[in-house]
């Protein structure tokens, strides 16, 4: 439904609904029953809330769902996933690891000292 997608795309933009009312000209009653397809939208109002939305008409009433983008904050078509920082959520987990197997090693190593020092001191 469009009222779904619309909802979605504003949500992802971090757009109140009194947000889009204002820009609409139009009640923030009125702007919820857009959202909820109670309301039949004319082609001035899909058209301002598809700039709005920064998205083309064509893809606001197409059937398909939007595929947002983080990386750019953009609506990615071309692509059937959510493509969420996958980079860069990648590097922080390597980094992560990486400390974490620091602090292992460093546990073995005073586990072994200590070791050492309770059979110095048992012998």
């Amino acid at each position: 439904m469009v009222g779904n997608k619309i909802k979605l795309l504003r949500e992802f933009r971090n757009y109140s609904q009194e947000y889009m009312a204002s820009r609409l000209g139009v009640s923030q009653n009125a702007y919820s029953r857009i959202e909820l397809s109670k309301t039949k939208l004319s082609t001035e109002i899909a058209e301002k809330i598809a700039d709005i939305l920064e998205i083309s008409l064509a893809d606001l009433l197409s059937k398909d769902n939007p595929i947002i983008s983080f990386n750019n904050n953009t609506i990615d078509k071309n692509y059937g996933y959510i493509n969420n920082h996958y980079e860069s959520q990648k590097e922080l987990f390597e980094k992560t690891i990486n400390t974490l197997q620091l602090q292992i090693e460093a546990s073995q190593m005073r586990e072994e000292r200590l070791l050492k020092l309770l059979e110095k001191f048992s012998s």
